[in-house]
């Protein structure tokens, strides 16, 4: 009798392990499945831009669509600046920021550990201030004046995008995000220079301001959380 008991309570240890191993088990592959995984997602070709930003995002599953939100600090870090438009960086102070949201479709329904393919509408609004100091401006055509020129730039635009969702390392639930797409991208520029100043003080990449066609591409590293 003493065995009979021994060997179901042996029977029922193992079935207890196993049914936990199972559930574990489970509970790691759900956790690694991108379609319905949260990751913290890092940007790093933003960093390389004309206006670099330090970017990081969220990316959450909600229904059957996923959402992304990111936020970034920007500022004129770019050594361009410095070539181009003989910037002082010393006399120089800049901020901004940069916030983006992308609701992303998946195509089709998703396996753990295959790529997931997805169509996106991204949003995004960038504000951006500098400040040079003591720039030398030519007033009403006579006279030269020293002053702090403060420049404003609002960005606006959406993209509507293909990307996909992969695994960089299934073990450790890192993944990449790969995208690209077009849209439009409105921009506006003011500064505090008098009207009877004639000098542009802006890069020539903003000489173009308004509504425009965009087109962008990219890529970023999310990790599970």
């Amino acid at each position: 009798m003493r065995i009979k008991i021994i060997i179901l309570v042996a029977i029922s240890f193992s079935l207890s392990v196993s049914l936990f191993a199972i559930d574990t088990n489970l509970r790691v592959y759900e956790k690694k499945d991108i379609l319905h995984g949260r990751y913290i997602k890092f940007s790093p070709l933003p960093l390389l831009e004309l206006e670099p930003t330090f970017q990081l995002g969220y990316e959450y599953p909600t229904g059957k669509i996923r959402i992304q939100h990111e936020i970034g600090y920007t500022g004129l870090f770019n050594p361009v600046y410095g070539v181009s438009l003989n910037f002082d960086f010393n006399e120089t102070t800049s901020a901004g920021i940069k916030v983006r949201t992308t609701f992303k479709f998946p195509l089709k329904t998703n396996k753990p550990n295959r790529p997931l393919k997805y169509f996106g509408i991204d949003v995004m609004y960038k504000y951006l201030t500098w400040t040079q100091k003591d720039i030398s401006v030519q007033r009403m055509g006579s006279y030269w004046q020293f002053m702090d020129v403060t420049t404003e730039k609002n960005v606006a635009a959406i993209h509507f995008i293909y990307g996909i969702n992969g695994f960089v390392s299934q073990l450790n639930n890192i993944v990449s995000d790969s995208y690209f797409g077009m849209g439009l991208r409105y921009k506006q520029l003011t500064s505090n220079l008098p009207d009877d100043v004639n000098e542009n003080l802006y890069p020539w990449w903003d000489e173009m301001d308004g509504m425009m066609i965009s087109i962008m591409a990219g890529f970023k590293f999310g990790f599970g959380i």
